[in-house]
């Protein structure tokens, strides 16, 4: 990027910033900036004077909420917390859920009644949508390699399998903390991705019904496989979006739910194989409106 000097009087020179740069770091004429001298040039940076984000709470005995707590702290974008408790066996639970559902934080003090949290990650909003094509691709991977251990009847795979789906909770809940230190983040977004994180809890309570069973049939795996690819077709309206297109997966998902659903009333012994695959479509199909949201 190139910008021309501006003489000030007295040898002094001036330069003006990028209008995208001053409104993404919210300054005002009187701010201050800290220019580095390095090797071959000037490197600019902003010093945020935000307070970080403190909260106390106590959650006394309730410790099937705990984890809860954690999650909704995180994602509502605290930089630090201190989680009371009464029940002693508490803590342990507690940094289990932090694990298994938040990245960057971590266990920085630790007494007799209460643990201390904080983020070490930092807030990086230019993440956010790295994010969430990662969220999207560990889901579609979700449905195809179902498909696969279906086919290949490997079942003694999906306890592995379905592990995977925590990992898609972590970066959903890591992305909706993002989105909180977005200013172009909104209710669409944030109802999309809380929504198509359920389609992954819906892929893992399938793998579970299929491990119980242990049995294969064609048209599990024919049902599976068109589900897989109305999914995919989302992927693609969502990062390069057309009317028509979404028109089009809205007839599909119809016609495709209520196919599932005769299946439903006639599986038998099968039918909460199907009950399963409807909750995805449905789930697919209630994203678009969302989808759409983001457009306008």
């Amino acid at each position: 990027m190139k910008r021309k000097l501006i003489g000030l009087g007295n040898g002094s020179l001036v330069v003006s910033l990028p209008s995208k740069y001053v409104q993404k770091n919210e300054l005002k004429k009187g701010n201050e900036v800290e220019l580095s001298e390095v090797e071959g040039g000037l490197v600019l940076s902003v010093h945020s004077n935000v307070e970080p984000k403190k909260k106390v709470i106590d959650i006394g005995n309730l410790s099937n909420i705990s984890g809860r707590y954690i999650s909704s702290l995180y994602r509502m974008g605290y930089d630090e917390f201190e989680v009371k408790f009464s029940k002693p066996d508490m803590a342990v639970e507690l940094m289990r859920k932090m694990s298994e559902n938040t990245i960057g934080l971590a266990v920085i003090n630790q007494k007799e009644g209460s643990i201390t949290i904080k983020d070490l990650s930092g807030k990086k909003n230019e993440e956010l949508g790295n994010i969430t094509r990662r969220i999207w691709l560990l889901i579609l991977e979700l449905g195809d390699d179902l498909l696969n251990i279906v086919k290949s009847s490997k079942f003694d795979e999906l306890p592995v399998y379905w592990t995977r789906e925590k990992t898609i909770n972590q970066f959903m809940n890591y992305s909706i903390r993002l989105l909180n230190f977005s200013k172009e983040g909104n209710f669409s977004y944030y109802y999309f991705i809380r929504r198509i994180e359920g389609i992954a809890d819906n892929y893992k309570e399938l793998a579970e019904c299929i491990l119980e069973s242990k049995s294969k049939t064609d048209d599990l795996i024919d049902f599976l496989g068109q589900v897989n690819n109305l999914l995919r077709k989302l992927y693609t309206e969502y990062y390069d979006y057309k009317d028509e297109e979404c028109e089009k997966l809205l007839i599909d998902s119809d016609k495709l739910l209520s196919r599932i659903k005769k299946e439903i009333k006639d599986s038998g012994s099968r039918k909460s194989y199907f009950i399963y695959l409807s909750q995805i479509v449905s789930g697919i199909k209630e994203l678009c409106s969302p989808l759409i949201e983001m457009r306008l």
